[in-house]
């Protein structure tokens, strides 16, 4: 999750960056900070498209399933990935505002397949939380296999 939100810092700089280059080759940066180069619709028009909300929802998945089977283990992997995914959101929040054009406004009920995606990763949380706890923590851990199943 750290290395995602790195990636996606640089990408968010790069872009910045390289639209303030064209700028400045074009000539549009004559030196007045009073007048914006660009008008709000102009900027908007210059910035790459959103991809949607498939990879937001995924990495979101992928934490829930790692937190919620793997959290017995490791205890600190939950506030970890708290303090993570505050900045995570932050930097999603800057890229929305400030680098991606405006995405189209669609109406949804819900989050659609992603609903079953994380019941069926809360269940098999639950088995393998369960599993852990028996199989590989101690006390459980020295029993017999036939004591333990």
């Amino acid at each position: 999750v750290v290395v995602n939100v790195l990636m996606q810092v640089a990408k968010t700089w790069y872009v910045e960056y390289t639209l303030l280059q064209k700028v400045r080759v074009r000539g549009g940066d004559k030196g007045d900070t009073t007048k914006p180069l660009f008008s709000y619709v102009q900027a908007q028009a210059c910035r790459p498209a959103y991809a949607g909300d498939t990879g937001d929802y995924m990495e979101l998945s992928i934490t829930l399933g790692f937190i919620s089977m793997f959290s017995v283990v490791f205890p600190f992997l939950a506030f970890l990935a708290f303090v993570s995914n505050m900045l995570e959101m932050r930097i999603l929040a800057f890229r929305m505002c400030r680098v991606l054009q405006r995405p189209l406004p669609r109406g949804q009920e819900g989050i659609g397949a992603w609903l079953s995606v994380m019941r069926f990763l809360t269940y098999l949380s639950a088995i393998t939380a369960v599993g852990l706890c028996i199989f590989e923590l101690r006390p459980l851990k020295d029993w017999p296999m036939q004591k333990k199943l």
